[in-house]
This record gives structure tokens, C-alpha cells and sequence, in this order.
């Protein structure tokens, strides 16, 4: 009996060092294959597109480098001067693919490349009553005044179709896209030769836009000014009447084209053959009565003349030729 206990007691002493070993093994084990890890950017709260990042709004998480998510930042180098192109929620990786080029923060962020951004003037009707959201599409039109037959005829044009509204005011789409009905401005996303119609239609005229549904593409007109158009417009049909300097008949004459400086338009005007004013319908003549001391002018008004009789406060001698003067006797 003794004995067999004894012999129990060897066999655990060598089961428990057995394990012993093998658990010592496992941990040194799992010590050499430990992979590295390695802190990476990842948002702490809502971030939208064009915000600026820092330690309010992100922080480092480490991770094993295995599990680290490709193009991760891993420096706060590499987010200096840059915002993001996309919204991001709490917990969302901070990636490289996710940031913008250096110096490209708030809305230029969301300007997609080779693309611009222009800006209209609206109001409460042109802007739909506030139903007018960042995202949406529009006809622009214009509305101007042609006087090319000799009189006033309001006409409109469908300068483009289909154009994205970028912001409404300083609401950026992707950012905000609640509307206003007190929008004053609204910008919209055009390719850059766009940008110049779209700038050169606000000179000519009134700009005004009609909402279309995202998904229609239909293109039911004509989606630019036209060169016909700008040469009947910028002729004086299209977006002001000619001024009286400019109708005014002489030999000289003087072009607005907005690249004459003041000087010379001021030189051109200086340079006129002043117009001859009208001739008399019949000379003045001075009939002197018998009297030395009344004289009496025949004043022509039109077909009508007018007699005139003038008392002389003087003597009937006539003055002397240095100090007479008409003038005086009619004071």
C-alpha cells in the first residue's frame, strides 16, 4: 500500500513537470512569433468633407502591422495642410486615398479635377422658394433685351441644361444639403470654358434657373451662347441700349468694348467736330424809332414775332464805343 502511493506520487511529480515544460515552450514560442504593430490615424468623430484634421477629431490606434488597412496614416506629417475628399464616422480609417493634395482645404476639397466652380446671383423665385438643395440640377437661362429691329423685345435663351448646384450659399453639397428660401447666391459645377458663358450671360442679361429631376439627362435645347448670339448681342441687341454719347451722330466714333481706358475715351470725345447749332429762322434786327431815347427789337418766336420797345436811361448821345456794351442796357 505504501508503495503504490509512492509510486502515484513520482507520476504526477513527472506529469506536472511534463506541463510545466510544455506550457514554458508554448509562451517562449508565441514571445518569438509576436508580430509587430504600428499606430494608425483613425477618426474620433463625424468629419465632412473639406475639414481640417487634428488630435480634436482623430487619434493613433495601434494594430499589428498584418491588420493594418493599406495607404494608413501613420504620422501626423502626412495630414499636414490636407482635409478630407470624403465624410468620414467615428472609428473610420484616416487614409491616404481619403485626403486631398496640400493646401487644399474647405470647399475647393470637394471641386472635383478639371472642373470649377461659378456663382450666381438668386433670390427667393429664382432659388424655388428654398426648395433648392446642393446636388440638384438645373436649366440655366437668360433673359435679355434685343433691340436689333429698332425696338425693346425681351427673349430668352437656354444657355446650359443639366448643371449641378455645388452650394447654395455657403452650403456645399456632400456637406449640407439643406436649403434656404433666403439663398442669395447659388454656385454652380461647370467645366472651366463654362464658367466663362455662365460669367459673360450675367453681363447680358438676367440669369434664372428652372429645376430638373437627377435622373432625367434629356437635352431638350440649345446649351450655350451661341457666336450668332454674341455677335448680335454685344452689337447692341443683346444686352443694353446705346447710350447718348453713343448715338450721337459724328465723325468720330467711340467704342465700349471695356478696354479703352478713361484717358482715351475722354480724348475720343475731346476729338469731335463740335455740331453747328441750328441757323436762325431770320436775323435779329434793331428798328430805331424816332424817338433817340426808345428803341424797339423785333423778337422772332417761331412764326410768331414780338415788339419789344426799350426806354434808354441815358441821354439820346451815344455812348462812347470803349464802354458801350448791349448787354448793359438790357440789365
Amino acid at each position: 500500500m505504501k508503495n503504490q502511493s509512492l509510486i502515484l506520487l513520482v507520476v504526477a511529480a513527472g506529469c506536472g513537470l511534463v506541463a510545466m515544460l510544455g506550457v514554458k515552450k508554448a509562451i517562449s514560442n508565441n514571445a518569438v512569433e509576436q508580430e509587430e504593430t504600428v499606430q494608425v490615424l483613425s477618426a474620433v468623430a463625424d468629419i465632412q468633407v473639406g475639414n481640417r484634421l487634428d488630435e480634436l477629431n482623430t487619434k493613433f490606434v495601434e494594430v499589428a502591422v498584418s491588420k493594418a488597412p493599406e495607404g494608413a496614416i501613420t504620422s501626423l506629417e502626412e495630414i499636414a495642410e490636407r482635409s478630407l475628399k470624403v465624410p468620414v464616422m467615428p472609428g473610420d480609417w484616416i487614409l491616404k486615398s481619403k485626403l486631398t493634395e496640400k493646401g487644399e482645404i474647405g470647399a475647393v476639397a470637394s471641386i472635383p479635377p478639371g472642373m470649377a466652380v461659378v456663382t450666381i446671383p438668386v433670390d427667393a423665385t429664382t432659388s424655388h422658394s428654398g426648395m433648392m438643395r446642393p446636388g440638384n440640377r438645373v436649366d440655366l437661362l437668360l433673359t435679355y433685351d434685343d433691340n436689333s429691329s429698332g425696338r425693346n423685345v425681351k427673349k430668352m435663351i437656354t444657355v446650359m441644361e443639366f448643371v449641378e448646384v455645388f452650394a447654395v450659399d455657403a452650403r456645399i453639397y456632400g456637406i449640407d444639403k439643406e436649403g434656404d428660401q433666403l439663398a442669395k447666391n447659388i454656385s454652380l459645377l461647370v467645366e472651366p470654358e463654362q464658367g466663362k458663358v455662365v460669367n459673360l450671360a450675367k453681363r447680358l442679361g438676367e440669369l434664372s434657373t428652372m429645376l430638373r429631376p437627377n435622373g432625367d439627362m434629356t437635352l431638350s435645347g440649345k446649351t450655350e451662347i451661341s457666336e450668332e448670339f454674341l455677335s448680335s448681342a454685344l452689337s447692341g441687341a443683346g444686352h443694353r441700349n446705346r447710350s447718348v454719347m453713343e448715338s450721337r451722330g459724328s465723325d468720330v466714333d467711340i467704342e465700349f468694348n471695356g478696354e479703352s481706358s478713361l484717358d482715351e475715351s475722354l480724348s475720343q470725345e475731346l476729338a469731335r467736330t463740335p455740331a453747328s447749332g441750328p441757323e436762325p429762322s431770320a436775323p435779329v434786327k434793331l428798328a430805331q424809332l424816332d424817338n433817340p431815347n426808345v428803341w424797339t427789337m423785333e423778337i422772332y418766336e417761331g412764326d410768331n414775332v414780338r415788339l419789344e420797345a426799350i426806354e434808354l436811361p441815358m441821354s439820346a448821345e451815344a455812348p462812347a464805343a470803349s464802354n458801350w456794351n448791349m448787354w448793359d442796357l438790357l440789365k
